[in-house]
């Protein structure tokens, strides 16, 4: 299955759960072909591969959680070969019925953590223009995706990083809701925020 191939380009993996593991190796599910964003994640495009966690805090998904919340699911993220795979990179690329998607390009400074990431649950705020308090402009909406943004301004990728570190966040929210997000972020992208929701 061309693991020994796939081994050499596993890199730091994203996930949801941070696990500290005592042996060398763990199994670890990985892409064996590239896959684009909005593509369905098929069983045959996974395979699963023993990585050497050396003692360290490593984020993976078992090949059962694998199984269970990839596979016939849709990639929220352009995912190149030799990919460790997890959970919240795959879901709907689009968004559900009544609700649309917007993209925000935010500094670091602007994110409720650097570890931010598809499924969290965020309130966008924006200063209040007289009182300079913050604002809620939508309490709880949902990161659909979250991608670095690159040089061109686009933040969809392809282009040179962008030097000032800056995020695209890509939100899901009722149709009303993300035009108010766009319009806030029209007017004031410097001072726009998001804060993290427990829910």
């Amino acid at each position: 299955m061309a693991v020994a191939a796939l081994l050499v380009l596993i890199g730091a993996g994203t996930g949801v759960w941070a696990v500290t593991w005592s042996g060398d190796e763990v199994d670890a599910v990985v892409l064996i072909r590239p896959i684009n964003r909005g593509e369905l994640i098929e069983t045959g495009d996974l395979a699963v591969a023993r990585v050497s966690a050396g003692g360290t805090a490593v984020r993976l998904a078992s090949p059962t959680t694998a199984r269970e919340a990839l596979v016939g699911r849709q990639a929220l993220l352009d995912l190149p070969a030799g990919t460790l795979v997890t959970p919240e990179m795959a879901g709907s690329a689009l968004p559900p019925a009544g609700e649309a998607r917007v993209g925000l390009r935010l500094a670091p400074e602007a994110l409720p953590s650097t570890q931010v990431q598809a499924g969290d649950w965020v309130r966008v705020v924006l200063p209040d223009e007289f009182s300079g308090e913050p604002a809620v402009i939508a309490d709880a909406v949902q990161v659909a995706a979250v991608a670095p943004a690159d040089g061109s301004g686009s933040g969809t990728g392809g282009g040179t990083p962008d030097a000032g570190g800056d995020t695209v966040v890509h939100l899901d929210a009722p149709e009303e809701v993300a035009a108010w997000i766009a319009s806030a972020a029209a007017r004031s992208p410097q001072e726009l925020r998001l804060l993290g929701v427990r829910r």
